[in-house]
């Protein structure tokens, strides 16, 4: 439960709020009832603008078929589900939408080859300062170096970010960027 209420009170609370003011909706996703999370956004006043899916990411896909404009992904770290949820994100996004990948580890030496042969454990909990968040972090990395090359249109405007919380930012061209031209 701490780690949902620190997921609204973190990342989620300006994306709620953004959410809020342009007329729009944020889906969260997670198999915990998240109470915690429920009572702080009826108390900040969005909870017309929130859908909590009681649920993991692979049941949510099945039923979910709206266009996003910007995803943020900081759930399972396990790196096949995190592989999955890009691209199921990448296929919903509108055009010049973004998907923000958190908790990423460094791409470059000497990490870089620990990323790529990283099978890691069933389920890691992100726990800041332990091998858990390298374990984590590797998860996520490992992830978004094996879908990236494959996303159709390919991403344009990827930027990584490493402090204070590493992170991706992965941009899908927009319909202007698009009209007769291959993105490189």
């Amino acid at each position: 439960p701490n780690r949902h209420r620190s997921a609204i009170h973190g990342a989620a609370a300006p994306l709620l709020k953004a959410a809020t003011e342009l007329n729009g909706r944020l889906h969260s996703v997670d198999p915990d009832r998240c109470e915690d999370a429920h009572r702080l956004v009826h108390k900040l006043g969005y909870l017309a603008n929130w859908t909590h899916h009681q649920m993991v990411s692979d049941e949510f896909f099945k039923t979910f078929r709206e266009r996003v404009d910007f995803a943020f992904v900081d759930g399972d770290h396990r790196w096949p589900v995190i592989e999955r949820d890009i691209r199921n994100l990448y296929e919903r996004l509108r055009p010049g939408g973004i998907i923000w990948a958190s908790d990423l580890c460094p791409l470059h030496a000497p990490y870089e080859p620990y990323v790529q042969e990283y099978d890691g454990p069933d389920y890691v909990e992100h726990r800041p300062g332990t091998i858990h968040e390298a374990q984590a972090a590797c998860g996520v990395s490992k992830a978004l170096l094996r879908v990236l090359p494959t996303l159709r249109p390919r991403p344009q405007g990827i930027n990584l970010s490493m402090h204070p919380n590493p992170s991706a930012l992965i941009r899908k061209p927009g319909d202007n960027e698009l009209l007769g031209m291959e993105c490189p």
